[in-house]
């Protein structure tokens, strides 16, 4: 019994840590993937020439300041936020919970869809310093661009529209079909999410002053890749890619799980760390 446990206890830990390492492989190879996609991207400067360490390419690094002419305005319901994209988000209660609405339609009479709205004219304008100085170098963003942009910030309504709808109420940042410390099966309730001016890092391909999608080995077919803030390259394609699967965490989880139990089997068997029992007294 103590040699069983004291020899299979090690072999399941150090074994857990291989197949552990064996898995995490795809991880390098993806590191590596991603430092030569970014061999193939050139950086231009807020002056509107290539860095001199990368110089021209087909994919361009650009980060600026965002403009609009006209900010987006959600028609149906009149709100309007000064920013990049606005993001109508739609509620349904069902079987007692809030559950989010997918897809993306137009209004009908009896129910209202999730949908996203841009602002006119936006472009992206060269910054030069923390300050914000810009430049006159600056580029349009294409639709696909638009429709990535994450609406991650909360629009506070503080004046209702003359447009907005009579069967909704205002409570907080939510509109409700119903009462909203009561809700009913099938009840609505809506929220706006905002992309907000600012600066905005994006890779893409240069055509009639516009990033256009791209294709690429790596990061995919006619991609279009922007993000908030001062993102760079690596940071940018990195996130274009899929995050760690299901099956790959669930086999992290158990590996995980095998490598305590062998430690705890090892340290708590006869003879071992943690047992007061010296091994050379315990006969096999």
């Amino acid at each position: 019994m103590f040699f069983r446990n004291f020899f299979l206890a090690p072999t399941l830990l150090v074994a857990s840590v291989v197949v552990f390492f064996w898995l995490g492989r795809p991880s390098i190879e993806q590191t590596d993937h991603i430092d030569q996609a970014a061999r193939r991207i050139g950086i231009m400067t807020p002056h509107g020439t290539y860095d001199p360490s990368t110089g021209p390419k087909s994919i361009t690094y650009f980060v600026g300041k965002s403009t609009i002419q006209r900010p987006p305005q959600d028609p149906y319901f009149g709100v309007m936020a000064n920013g990049i994209a606005l993001s109508r988000e739609v509620d349904v209660y069902k079987d007692d919970a809030w559950t989010p609405m997918t897809g993306n339609g137009s209004l009908t009479s009896s129910s209202v869809q999730p949908e996203r709205f841009y602002a006119s004219g936006v472009r992206l304008v060269g910054v030069l310093d923390k300050r914000g100085a810009t430049t006159d170098i600056n580029f349009g963003l294409s639709a696909p661009y638009l429709a990535k942009v994450p609406t991650k910030q909360t629009v506070y309504i503080n004046k209702l529209p003359k447009t907005w709808p009579a069967n909704y109420k205002q409570a907080g940042t939510y509109l409700y079909t119903g009462i909203p410390d009561a809700p009913k099966e099938g009840d609505v309730r809506i929220h706006f999410g905002l992309a907000p001016l600012g600066t905005y890092a994006a890779l893409g391909g240069l055509q009639d002053g516009l990033l256009q999608p791209f294709s690429d080995p790596f990061i995919g077919q006619d991609a279009a890749v922007i993000q908030g803030g001062a993102a760079t390259v690596v940071a940018l394609i990195a996130s274009s890619q899929d995050d760690l699967s299901t099956p790959q965490a669930i086999a992290y989880s158990l590996l995980f799980l095998c490598a305590i139990i062998g430690f705890y089997q090892w340290v708590r068997t006869p003879g071992g760390m943690l047992s007061r029992t010296p091994w050379y007294t315990l006969q096999a």
